[in-house]
């Protein structure tokens, strides 16, 4: 396969339908509607598990890739110096906005699953990212341009 950077995961989408590429990976919330509609067809999943909105779709792994996972996240991060009432407060709001039913169930019909951990878990989460890709940006040798 050849890649072909996009700006955007909607221009890609574009692509995709209208068979200037073949094949997309790309976020739920993206390809739903397509997926939906039958005009795309999805062939696994990136993340460690099946998704809810569609659980017999194999897993990257499961298809024969293994140890591949590749998860889109979000994340409300502060500036360094922000107070600690201030982060606290902001993360409570948040959690409370996020676990609200009818949130949260938009949420998941996008294929978006919800998340309200701690800060202290979200700042393990982002070192083992950044760990896991620093390591595929070397062993590629991926380089900013």
């Amino acid at each position: 396969m050849t890649l072909v950077p996009y700006k955007s995961a909607g221009l890609a989408m574009t692509a995709l339908l209208s068979g200037e590429i073949h094949v997309l990976m790309t976020n739920s919330a993206t390809v739903i509607p397509h997926l939906k509609s039958g005009r795309v067809r999805a062939l696994a999943s990136s993340g460690r598990t099946r998704t809810t909105l569609n659980p017999e779709l194999p897993t990257m792994d499961e298809s024969g890739l293994s140890g591949f996972e590749y998860d889109t996240w979000y994340a409300m991060l502060a500036p360094q110096g922000v107070q600690h009432e201030i982060g606290r407060r902001i993360h409570a709001d948040a959690t409370k906005v996020l676990l609200a039913p009818k949130y949260s169930e938009r949420l998941i019909a996008q294929g978006v699953g919800v998340v309200a951990s701690t800060p202290s878990v979200l700042a393990e989460y982002l070192d083992s990212e950044l760990k896991k890709w620093s390591g595929v940006i070397k062993a590629t040798g991926i380089a900013a341009q």
